[in-house]
């Protein structure tokens, strides 16, 4: 015996729930209605199930129905479906967990792109149903430590997953690099190097070339007059070089030493001392000499104050790294 599709009702298929996958019907066909070609009997693919509007019109066939009277056979199907999810680790993703996401789609539908976007592949099944696989991941943090080497204060490295057109990360004082790295169209490596805190000082010991300033004690104008002084020299000594950071520069306060020199009638002649700025009175061809010499800088007296002691020669303060300036300092002790 021979049975006609049209002796059995509207059936579902695989399972009996309204929300099944795969959802399939028959329709009798009126009398007087094309098939095949557009008509209200022949709706387009994807058209909604007029009662499971989740379902979505795939497949739909003339058959042979009651009587010999047409019918047309629907199969709709619940696009695109839930999600199917795995997991993955891969090296690419800098130790996080790739998550694979496949699920049935119509077809046309586009792949996916973007940030975090390993790879996505829609693949055909029928004209109407296409395969989709995407799998992304949640980029991580990447931290890493190492030392500045000049000062040996920690640094600190973070490298993130960013937009491609993302601009430079934020500027701070303690930051002493940052950088984007291009990957592709869709991100960047963003590059920060920062310093963990401003570098503490400290002291080096060198050598330094120095003058000395001469010093004058005083004059004698009794038999042909005589000078009692120190001479000017130089030599090269121990220097205390002082490196210290901070956020803004710094003018370094140098010793300044403006030795004086003179002539002055019966061979009172001097050059390159310090002074205190003494005054004499003598006979010069029996004519009288009212004499001041020059005030030095600093003067004698408060040289001599300072013997023993370490006085900043010369210096200089620059950028060093980032917003930080770097100052140093070299000291001599004077003798």
């Amino acid at each position: 015996m021979i049975f006609m599709a049209s002796q059995y009702l509207p059936f579902r298929f695989p399972t009996q729930h309204s929300c099944d996958f795969e959802l399939v019907e028959e329709v009798p066909v009126r009398a007087g209605l094309a098939v095949s070609g557009v008509s209200e009997l022949d709706p387009g693919y994807g058209s909604p199930h007029p009662k499971a509007p989740e379902h979505r019109l795939v497949w739909q066939e003339p058959v042979a129905g009651r009587d010999g009277a047409l019918a047309m056979r629907r199969t709709y199907r619940k696009l695109p479906g839930e999600a199917l999810v795995g997991e993955a680790l891969r090296v690419n993703t800098w130790g996080a967990v790739a998550v694979t996401r496949m699920q049935d789609v119509v077809t046309g539908t586009p792949a996916d792109s973007g940030l975090n976007v390993l790879e996505s592949v829609v693949e055909p099944k029928d004209a109407q149903l296409a395969r989709k696989r995407t799998t992304s991941v949640e980029w991580p943090v990447l931290t890493g430590k190492s030392l500045e080497p000049e000062t040996r204060t920690p640094l600190t490295t973070t490298r993130r997953m960013v937009a491609a057109d993302a601009p430079l990360p934020v500027d701070g004082p303690l930051v002493v690099d940052r950088k984007l790295n291009v990957v592709n169209k869709w991100r960047s490596i963003q590059v920060v190097t920062s310093l963990d805190a401003l570098p503490a000082a400290y002291v080096e010991h060198k050598q330094h070339a120095f003058r000395f300033p001469g010093l004058f004690y005083g004059f004698d104008p009794a038999g042909g007059g005589g000078v009692t002084k120190r001479e000017a020299f130089s030599r090269t000594v121990a220097a205390r070089v002082e490196v210290s950071f901070g956020y803004e520069e710094v003018t370094p306060e140098l010793l300044e030493i403006v030795p004086v020199s003179w002539s002055y009638p019966l061979g009172f002649t001097v050059s390159e001392v310090l002074t205190n700025g003494e005054h004499f009175d003598y006979l010069a061809s029996k004519e009288a000499v009212s004499v001041t010499v020059p005030q030095s800088t600093p003067s004698r007296s408060q040289y001599e104050a300072l013997i023993g002691t370490y006085a900043t020669a010369t210096g200089a303060s620059a950028r060093w790294k980032g917003g930080i300036w770097r100052t140093e300092l070299w000291k001599v002790k004077l003798l």
